[in-house]
Parts: structure tokens; sequence; C-alpha cells
């Protein structure tokens, strides 16, 4: 015969059983109500029926896969002193502070599609903010080719301001790669990454792929996009922390000028530069702002008879946009009230 002891014992087991089946009728209940909830909710289609888009593939590192390819792309650098070569006078002037970049109608997209996989650069590019100072140009350092080499074979208002490291032909590649390079104007034999960090800048302007892209099938736009990606890592490692990075579009061409690059294979690749810029923590500028005409094309009173370069004007209405498109910084010195300021 049980003892009390032994029914009081088998009396609690059944009690937590019967409360553990509680439970887990209660927890299935829930399950299948919010089952049907969701299931409600995609049918009425305010949740996405499709699949996640894939993943963004990873881009390669130029250092171990891509082979450095110096003299491999054909330049275009304009040589003043070949013959039939024009040089624009250097008293062509523009007017102080030039807005003509904002009165242009902006080039309709084809698409407001953005996404990290397919950018459309304009929505990603730094608006237009109050101008800053000529003084802040002091701590700049600018990085690009035979377009930023002008900034200071013209004597730009940036010159003697800031640190020009403008080379003919030079792409994304030669600096990743450590080459030494010429700087044309002052005679002077460099590596780039070397004269970047030794002038300590506050903040590093880029523009490079016009040269890279010259007569470049979709194998080279890679090429020259990884080179690209690693260079602001490598620019990264050499800077101080809270130095800005800004990447700059490519600029347009004239199609009736030229056949060796093309504005659709421009924007393709300055789409790409944006998404760089997001992936990077870097800030986009859209050039096509300050040179682009109506269509798509690099205005006819910028252009050089190459259909590439750009002339004096065209250079101060850069600057001029430039230092209306700065990144705010309570340091910063404005030249017109300045609204992004709190006291």
């Amino acid at each position: 015969m049980a003892t009390y002891q032994e029914f009081r014992q088998k009396t609690r087991r059944r009690a937590r059983q019967r409360r553990l089946r509680r439970f887990m009728v209660l927890l299935i209940g829930a399950v299948l109500i919010a089952a049907a909830i969701w299931g409600a909710l995609r049918l009425s289609g305010k949740l996405p029926l499709g699949d996640e888009p894939a993943s963004v593939p990873p881009v390669s590192d130029p250092g171990q896969s891509q082979p450095a390819e110096p003299t491999a792309t054909p330049a275009v650098s304009h040589d003043y002193s070949q013959a039939g070569s024009e040089q624009p006078a250097m008293q062509d002037t523009v007017s102080a502070g030039d807005l003509s970049w904002n009165t242009q109608t902006r080039v309709a997209a084809p698409t407001l599609n953005m996404t990290v996989t397919s950018p459309y650069g304009p929505m990603i590019a730094l608006p237009a903010q109050p101008m800053i100072d000529i003084s802040y140009f002091d701590t700049v350092t600018f990085i690009g080719d035979s377009i930023t080499e002008g900034l200071h074979s013209y004597q730009t208002s940036v010159f003697g301001h800031s640190t020009i490291l403008g080379i003919r032909s030079m792409g994304p590649d030669a600096v990743v790669n450590g080459s030494t390079v010429k700087n044309r104007v002052t005679g002077e034999e460099l590596v780039v990454l070397d004269a970047v960090q030794a002038s300590a800048p506050d903040a590093v302007y880029i523009l490079l792929g016009t040269n890279s892209l010259v007569n470049a099938n979709e194998q080279k736009e890679q090429s020259f996009l990884a080179y690209y990606a690693k260079m602001i890592d490598m620019l990264r490692e050499r800077l101080l922390p809270g130095v800005k990075i800004y990447i700059q579009s490519i600029p347009p061409v004239d199609p009736s000028k030229t056949t060796k690059l093309s504005n659709e294979q421009v924007e393709r690749v300055n789409n790409e530069l944006a998404r760089i810029a997001v992936e990077k923590e870097c800030y986009f500028i859209d050039l096509d702002e300050v040179f682009a005409d109506e269509n798509g094309n690099m205005k006819a009173d910028y252009v050089q008879a190459d259909g590439i370069h750009i002339k004096k004007p065209a250079y101060e209405a850069w600057i001029d946009y430039l230092a209306r498109h700065v990144a705010y910084q309570r340091r910063n010195v404005y030249k017109e009230p300045n609204p992004l300021y709190i006291a």
C-alpha cells in the first residue's frame, strides 16, 4: 500500500505534467497565430515576396590578382609642345564667385533605382554647402592626372594654397604599386603615397580615371575600380584619423571631338566610384553639375580641342564648386552666413 508521501509525489508529478501540456498547447497556438498573421501580410503586399538581393561580390585585391599595367593603358596627356595642340590663353578668366554650375538643368536620371549593387552617383553626392573661405585649401592635397595638373600649370586660385599632385597619364595602379612618377610642372620625381603623407592634409581630393578608361574594355574598367578601392585603403593607412577623402567623378567628354571615351562609359564608372565612396566612408563629388551641359556632354566653353581636357574658365568654376561642397565641420571658416552653425 502506497504511503502518503508517495501519494503526494505522484500528485505533484501529475500536476507538473498538466501544466507542461497546457504550456505546450499555448505555445503551439501562438506560433500558429503568428504564422497566419505573417502570411496575411505577405499576401497583402506589406512584406516583400521576393528573395533578398544578392550580396555584393568582393572587390579583388589588385596587389594579388591584378598585375600592374603602368604602360599598358594608352596615355591621354595634352602635350602643348606638339604641333597643332591648342593651349588656351592664360589670360582667360572667370568672374569671382561664378555660379554658372548652379544654373544648369540637371541631366535627367535614367532611373531612380539606387541600391548598393546599382548606385546612382548624383543621389549619393555631397549637396551644396555654404561657401568656404580660400584658406580651407591650405591643408588640402589634390591627387590626379593631367586634369588635376592644370590646377598648378594654370596658376588657379588654389595654387599656392594646396598641395597639387597632378601627374600626367597617372591611374590608381601607379599609386597602389608605389611607382615613382614625375610632376612635369615642377620636375619633381615622387611616390604619391609618400608625398600625400608628407603633406599632412586635412582633406584629400582625388580625380583619376580619364587616362585609365581611354579605349578600355569591361575587364580594364573592373581593374581600374579594383585599384581605386585598394588605393583608398592604402591612403587610409597613411593618413591621420579624421582626414576626409573626397572622390570626384570623372568629367564628361565632348563626343563630337573624341571617340576614345564615351559619356555612357564615364557615367557607368562614376556610379561605381559613388559605390566605393559609400563603402569606404568617403565623400562623392558629382562634377557633372559643374562641367556637363543639358545633354550630359562637356560644356563647349570649357572643353579643349581634344574633347577631354578643360580650359582655364572651367578650372575656376570647378574650384568655386568645390568651395561650395565641403563637408561641414565646426572649425570651417565660411565666406557667407553659415546656416548649419549652431551657437
